[in-house]
C-alpha cells in the first residue's frame, strides 16, 4: 500500500509539472507534419512530381492564415493607358463545408466598360473554394462571356486521390461548340489559377527562408509553375493614402487554358490585411494593369 501510495504521489506531481507536460503540437507543426507524411506516401506513386512536393513543403505552412479575412475591394483595369474596364474581388467566409473541409470563397467579377466594349466585350466571372486548413483549393469555376465566345470551366480537386477533374465548353460566336474533359494526377501542394492569387497574399515574404518560390498550379489539362520572389518594399498612393507595399514578380511557365505564359508584378500592402494594391500583367502587346481604386461592402 505504501509502494501504490508514492507512485499515486508520484504521478500527481508529474502532472501538474509544467516541464514534464506533453508538447501539444501548433496548427503550423501539425500542418507540416501532415504534408510530409503525404508527400512521403505519394513519392512512390507519382514520382515526377517529388521535386515540386519537395519544395513547395518548405514554404506551404508560411502562408498566414489571418489574410482569410472578409474584404471586397474595386479596381480599374487599364490597357495601354486606357481605361477598359473594373474588376471586383472578394473573399467571403461563411463557415461552409465542402467534403467535410472549412473553406473560404473567392470571387471575381470583370466587366469591360462602355468603351472598350465597342472594341471588345468582356463579362468573366471566377470562383474559388479554398481550404481554411491546409491552404488547397477545394473546386474552381469560371464563366466568360465575351465579344465571340462564351465558356464555362470547372475543376474538381480530389486530394484524397491526388486527382484533378477538367470540364470545359466553349461555344463561338458562329454557334460552334467545343468541349474538352479530362483527368489528370497531381501533386500533393497545389493551386488553381485563380486562388494562386490569394496564396501569394497570405505568403509572410520576409519570413519563408527561401529566396525563390515555385508554386504548381494546376490549370487545366496541365500542371505549371508560378516562380516569384519579393523585389523590394515600396511606397505607392492608393484612395489618397500612402501605403508600404512589397512588390512580387512572378513569371509562369508553360501555357494553359486559363492562365498564359508570362511576367506578373503584385504589389500587396505591408501590413496584416496583406491587401492587393496594384497588379500589372505583361501581355503580347503591351501590359494590362490593375489599380485598387475604393473598398465596398461586403454583405
Amino acid at each position: 500500500q505504501k509502494v501504490e501510495k508514492k507512485k499515486i504521489e508520484k504521478t500527481k506531481n508529474n502532472s501538474t509539472n509544467p516541464k514534464l507536460k506533453k508538447i501539444v503540437n501548433t496548427p503550423k507543426e501539425e500542418l507540416s507534419q501532415k504534408i510530409e507524411e503525404e508527400v512521403g506516401k505519394t513519392s512512390a506513386q507519382h514520382p515526377e512530381f517529388i521535386e515540386m512536393d519537395q519544395n513547395s513543403q518548405k514554404f506551404w505552412p508560411q502562408f498566414d492564415e489571418a489574410s482569410l479575412r472578409n474584404f471586397k475591394y474595386k479596381y480599374n483595369i487599364t490597357y495601354m493607358g486606357v481605361k477598359a474596364g473594373e474588376l471586383t474581388l472578394s473573399l467571403e467566409d461563411r463557415n461552409k463545408k465542402i467534403n467535410g473541409e472549412s473553406v473560404v470563397k473567392y470571387n471575381a467579377r470583370i466587366v469591360s466598360n462602355s468603351f472598350y466594349s465597342y472594341i471588345y466585350e468582356v463579362d468573366d466571372s471566377l470562383i474559388s473554394y479554398f481550404s481554411k486548413e491546409s491552404f488547397l483549393p477545394i473546386k474552381f469555376q469560371m464563366d466568360q462571356i465575351e465579344s465571340n465566345f462564351i465558356s464555362k470551366e470547372l475543376m474538381l480537386f480530389d486530394h484524397d486521390s491526388k486527382t484533378s477533374y477538367f470540364f470545359y465548353q466553349k461555344t463561338t460566336d458562329k454557334k460552334e461548340v467545343k468541349k474538352k474533359k479530362k483527368t489528370i494526377n497531381t501533386p500533393v501542394l497545389f493551386q488553381d489559377p485563380f486562388s494562386v492569387l490569394f496564396f501569394l497574399k497570405g505568403i509572410k515574404w520576409e519570413k519563408i527562408g527561401v529566396k525563390r518560390l515555385s508554386v504548381p498550379i494546376v490549370n487545366g489539362k496541365k500542371i505549371l509553375i508560378l516562380k516569384s520572389h519579393l523585389d523590394k518594399k515600396e511606397k505607392l498612393s492608393i484612395e489618397g493614402e500612402e501605403i508600404e507595399a512589397l512588390r512580387i514578380i512572378a513569371q509562369t511557365k508553360y501555357q494553359g487554358d486559363t492562365l498564359k505564359s508570362g511576367d506578373m508584378t503584385f504589389w500587396f500592402s505591408n501590413d496584416g490585411k496583406k491587401d492587393l494594391l496594384k497588379l500589372k500583367i505583361k501581355v503580347k502587346l503591351g501590359s494590362i494593369l490593375l489599380e485598387k481604386v475604393k473598398e465596398l461592402p461586403n454583405n
